[in-house]
């Protein structure tokens, strides 16, 4: 699972459990400015890994998160 933790319908913090690499992913998104609001985290729909397009977009200091963009999930 993932948890969010929100204000103003800002994702602030997430904390997650048995989803290897997700929690890279999207600390690196909220570093990067690319992180989607609360109500797109809220959608059933959302997946971490749609992110991984924005975060390159934005060329991630973090090497470790960029290995992983670059991993076929």
């Amino acid at each position: 699972f993932v948890a969010y933790y929100l204000k103003n319908n800002k994702v602030i913090a997430a904390s997650c459990m048995n989803q290897l690499n997700t929690i890279m992913i999207i600390r690196e998104a909220m570093r990067a400015g690319v992180m989607a609001s609360g109500t797109e985290v809220k959608n059933e729909a959302f997946n971490v890994k749609n992110l991984i397009e924005q975060i390159k977009v934005k060329k991630p200091v973090c090497k470790k998160c960029d290995l992983i963009s670059n991993q076929l999930w």
